[in-house]
């Protein structure tokens, strides 16, 4: 376990990460992080947070964050073949949708 302890001004906040073996973050300040078993395609890939299950496609790129439950993704990635991060759609959270882009140069430049 890493303990981190910061005071800011009057407040004080002391976070607490536990990592496995391998080194994947299994514990941030008492959200668990649950990963895809080793000897699979992403086994250092975040399965599920506990509240929201993470999809990836194959080279390694989340595609999608669901909630545990199931039913329509809250959020959507595509991706460039280059593998830039090209457009995040986020649905819910009082919001009826939001859309970020993200344009590049030739020489892949995030402008």
């Amino acid at each position: 376990m890493i303990q981190i302890m910061v005071t800011a001004g009057d407040a004080f906040y002391d976070m607490v990460y536990g990592y496995d073996g391998t080194g994947n973050l299994v514990n941030k300040a008492g959200t668990t992080l649950d990963y895809f078993p080793h000897g699979t395609a992403q086994p250092h890939a975040v399965q599920s947070d506990g509240t929201h299950v993470y999809e990836y496609d194959q080279n390694g790129n989340m595609v999608a964050q669901r909630l545990s439950g199931g039913g329509s993704a809250i959020a959507t990635y595509t991706w460039t073949a280059d593998n830039w991060l090209a457009s995040v759609d986020m649905q819910g959270q009082g919001v009826s949708s939001f859309r970020l882009l993200l344009a590049f140069l030739v020489l892949g430049h995030l402008l």
